[in-house]
């Protein structure tokens, strides 16, 4: 076991903390996955704010967003790269809830959202 030791700030700064995450979603393809990454913390303050709002319908209809605003932050291809843009928010909200709850709870959990 390794001796516990605190990193210099340098470290922290080059240490590459982002990890990802395959979901299998066969209902979009046979053998189709996505992969979901962590985000950074300039990112989940983004996406924090954009669930609130001081008018309390606004603030209702942005949380019945939640799991596709996460899943466009989230979801990547093998690379890294996005799959998705925020305007697609709206059509994946049409999409089949089986593969949205998953890549959703995938990239939950990867995140620490939710977690007290």
């Amino acid at each position: 076991m390794s001796k516990p030791f605190v990193p210099t700030r340098e470290q922290i700064q080059q240490a590459d903390d982002f990890q990802t995450r395959q979901v299998p979603v066969p209902e979009w393809g046979d053998g189709a996955v996505v992969y979901v990454r962590t985000i950074s913390s300039a990112d989940r303050i983004k996406f924090e704010m954009s669930l609130q709002h001081d008018n309390e319908q606004i603030r209702d209809k942005r949380r019945e967003q939640v799991k596709e605003k996460l899943i466009v932050l989230c979801a990547c291809n093998q690379d890294g790269a996005p799959l998705f843009q925020p305007d697609d928010v709206a059509w994946l909200r049409g999409k089949s809830a089986r593969p949205i709850e998953r890549i959703f709870e995938a990239a939950r959990v990867l995140n620490g959202i939710g977690e007290d």
